[in-house]
């Protein structure tokens, strides 16, 4: 049995915002992340860390990203730890290059949507990977 459930943010019309930005992703770096997902899905907390998982400095304080790279780019996956045990939800995925998220309001955008499922449930779902 997995150690971890992920959820992913919806938007107010209920679309999966995660999933989009996972059909969006070219094939192999769809296929990376997926490798990444199961292998920290099946680890203990304290195994997740570089190059797959690192936890994220202000602006981006609270959050964590979920690293992988494919061609060249580097792709991140942001979320955060929730407090019920086991469940890491997914808000927001970008690009790194050069030290810098691509888009540049990356955090702002996660940060906001990380108070929207905290605030209201609904807001995330239980991905369906």
């Amino acid at each position: 049995m997995a150690e971890w459930v992920f959820r992913c943010f919806l938007s107010t019309h209920g679309r999966d915002l995660i999933d989009q930005w996972i059909e969006d992703l070219p094939k192999k770096a769809r296929a990376r992340f997926f490798d990444v997902i199961t292998a920290l899905r099946d680890q203990p907390r304290d195994l997740w860390t570089r190059p797959d998982f690192a936890p994220l400095r202000p602006p981006c304080g609270g959050l964590g990203e979920i690293r992988f790279d494919c061609a060249g780019v580097e792709y991140r996956a942001l979320g955060f730890f929730a407090s019920e045990v086991g469940v890491f939800t997914l808000v927001y995925g970008a690009i790194e290059k050069g030290g810098e998220f691509k888009p540049p309001d990356t955090c702002k955008t996660a940060q906001q949507r990380k108070k929207l499922a905290l605030a209201h449930r609904e807001r995330s779902h239980v991905c369906d990977f």
